[in-house]
């Protein structure tokens, strides 16, 4: 997906921009829920060891898309570095 431009989800700290996402819904009474994307187990911890009951996660939301279908989707797509997942948060 970044090789099509779509960058708005790659950060170099995906946990750190999460939670400055996260804590600016604080004040709200918003319920937070980030879409995870993520190729390994793993992944999906370190978001969920971060967060905690903060948020509600949804996960592989919107895989559908062409870029998430093909068959290299996971390995190309869905990671981001230290291991955690892409994400997107309201």
């Amino acid at each position: 997906m970044a090789q099509e431009g779509r960058k708005e989800f790659l950060y170099d700290d995906p946990l750190e921009e999460l939670g400055r996402q996260i804590d600016a819904l604080k004040p709200s009474d918003v319920v937070t829920g980030i879409n995870l994307r993520g190729s390994t187990p793993a992944a999906y911890a370190d978001i969920a060891s971060a967060f905690e009951n903060r948020v509600v996660y949804e996960i592989d939301a919107h895989c559908r898309q062409p870029a998430m279908m093909r068959p290299d989707a996971a390995s190309s797509s869905c990671s981001t570095q230290q291991g955690s997942s892409r994400s997107s948060a309201p």
